[in-house]
């Protein structure tokens, strides 16, 4: 494929990123439907895939100290923001200190997500693409998505953090030169992805379709053993 085709496919969860509200599925009589096997899909790569490479490539603090920073920073951010904060997105009110502190948490997620992304589409452009429908569920669902009524109300905003994802693919082109730095951001990221594969995206007790669960993980399975 062309050499603008990782960029293309990080401009691709950018827009999805921005027209979130209009494809969010959370009110829809499917969404455990679509919950169950996203979550499938999602775990399936983490587990067969994006792990397994972390720890190919890097050991000790290396390995150890990002993957469990990120797992720690977001759930104590949830901790913090949600507990303190539990209604307000229930709110239709003006912003609070609470929506600042969101969108800088989501700026810094979709960046480091999209300097991840564009190397791993460099390094290996299948994995990539395989990375991408987990990020895609994120993006349109949960507390990762921009769809919260006071990001719908102020345009602007949820054009910048849109973007964030393709200003961190730029910024990882234009100044990853080492390979210590790349790994630690993969692992920090795998950190996060992992918190929020466990917290947001598995269905909680009576929720979710089990069947389509199952059938998730055999169907991403079955595509990473195929294109592996």
């Amino acid at each position: 494929m062309p050499s603008f085709a990782p960029f293309v496919l990080v401009l691709l969860l950018s827009l999805v990123q921005f027209f979130s509200d209009r494809i969010n599925i959370e009110h829809s009589k499917y969404r455990q439907h679509f919950a169950s096997f996203a979550a499938a899909i999602a775990i399936t790569y983490l587990l067969f895939s994006f792990l397994p490479e972390a720890y190919q490539n890097s050991t000790g603090l290396v390995l150890f100290a990002p993957l469990i920073s990120g797992f720690a920073l977001i759930h104590l951010l949830e901790k913090f923001f949600y507990k303190k904060f539990s209604g307000r997105f229930l709110l239709k009110k003006a912003k609070t200190l609470h929506d600042e502190m969101h969108t800088a948490v989501l700026f810094i997620y979709h960046f480091v997500i999209g300097a991840v992304l564009i190397k791993i589409l460099e390094t290996d452009l299948v994995s990539g693409i395989l990375f991408l429908p987990p990020l895609l569920m994120f993006t349109t669902i949960g507390n990762w998505s921009l769809h919260h009524v006071y990001l719908q109300q102020i345009p602007h905003r949820r054009l910048l953090l849109a973007s964030s994802t393709m200003l961190g693919a730029l910024f990882s082109k234009s100044t990853f030169s080492s390979a210590l730095l790349e790994n630690i951001m993969v692992n920090f990221v795998a950190g996060i992805f992992l918190f929020i594969i466990i917290r947001e995206s598995l269905p909680q007790e009576k929720e979710g379709k089990p069947l389509l669960f199952v059938l998730g993980i055999l169907v991403y399975a079955a595509m990473m053993l195929l294109f592996n």
